[in-house]
């Protein structure tokens, strides 16, 4: 049982293995320089927004006695290596990091950070006695103000042992709103592990279809209001080592139930919003209950104008989704009325 204890006194849930598929698609990094000019050697990267400042934090996996490269903003296109003032530096100094990638273990709304280790050079340990072959993974919690903690040893089910890690992936393959996890290890097996967030843990998941744009998606940047707090991530390939994690995109929504607004910025350069207003047509429906065409297209109409005029009161203008959704209620009955008998029951609540 893999478990997730007391991180910041929060309740936590478990994680689980499972059996694993095979390896994804390629995703390498190149050589990449310290701030003294050294090369280093940079086998994983990725590149999300850690803070929801609207800026890009970029991490590299290096050899054995180098940090891991975190890349953080500091103005004017620059970027700082942040490894060596957090414990992500002191914590991979000694080990030899492969896939990596940012992904909100704990749908607190910070991106988390997982890195997977193990040395190229089977005999390392009877050459440098403190160096392994088989290294344990790193699972870094974001703490908020650029600080980061290790709780690899704290999450248990054999997670933290030592592996050969090479790939690195995600992808919610339960279904359940959360990032699980699958590790690949040179010439051994793979770990998938299920993650269960924690009690009372919201998330809004988007995947993208791509009309004018291709088709996955790939490129776009997704942004989610919710309250005062605002949250973005990319559609994109090509991160981690040797694997794809999935496309669509999961915000963990920290201490809100829902989200208010999605903005979608498409590579095609067209710009698409939705709305979330509040199911205000369940006090002019119920459940079980028939309705006259005419009357229920009448209190659709009314209980969708309601909802649109609650955002233009948030955001100085109606909901468009709100008005295209009466329409297109007003078009479907159409073709019924004059019919005799012909009455709507309403079956359930689409939430």
């Amino acid at each position: 049982m893999l478990r997730m204890s007391d991180w910041r006194r929060l309740e936590h849930g478990a994680w689980v293995p499972e059996a694993a598929p095979a390896e994804g698609a390629v995703a390498a990094a190149e050589s990449w320089l310290v701030e003294d000019g050294r090369a280093r050697a940079g086998m994983g990267a990725d590149a999300a927004d850690v803070d929801n400042s609207g800026h890009t934090t970029m991490v590299v996996t290096n050899f054995s006695g180098e940090m891991l490269g975190l890349y953080r903003p500091v103005g004017d296109g620059q970027y700082a290596d942040a490894a060596p003032r957090t414990d992500v530096g002191r914590a991979t100094q000694g080990t030899l990091g492969f896939g990596c990638f940012f992904f909100d273990v704990d749908l607190d709304g910070l991106l988390d950070l997982l890195v997977v280790n193990g040395h190229i050079d089977e005999t390392i340990s009877s050459i440098a006695g403190r160096v392994s072959y088989a290294e344990p993974p790193h699972l870094f919690h974001n703490e908020g103000k650029g600080q980061f903690a290790d709780i690899a040893n704290t999450v248990g089910g054999g997670f933290a042992l030592p592996k050969v890690g090479r790939g690195a992936a995600f992808g919610d393959f339960d279904n359940d709103g959360d990032p699980d996890v699958l590790i690949t290890t040179n010439n051994g097996p793979a770990f998938l592990y299920r993650v269960e967030s924690p009690a009372g843990a919201h998330s809004l998941r988007v995947k993208l279809h791509g009309m004018k744009s291709n088709r996955d998606g790939i490129g776009a940047r997704v942004r989610v209001f919710a309250g005062t707090d605002k949250y973005w991530r990319s559609v994109k390939t090509g991160s981690s080592y040797l694997s794809q994690s999935e496309l669509p995109v999961t915000f963990g929504l920290g201490g809100h139930a829902k989200a208010d607004r999605l903005v979608v910025e498409w590579p095609s350069g067209e710009q698409q919003v939705c709305y979330s207003p509040s199911l205000v047509v369940k006090e002019h429906l119920e459940v079980g209950e028939s309705y006259e065409i005419d009357d229920f297209v009448s209190r659709c109409r009314t209980a969708l104008d309601i909802a649109s005029e609650r955002v233009l009161k948030k955001y100085g203008f109606p909901c468009s989704l709100a008005r295209a959704e009466a329409a297109r209620i007003a078009s479907a009955a159409a073709q019924f009325r004059g019919q005799p008998g012909v009455k709507v029951r309403v079956l359930r609540f689409v939430e």
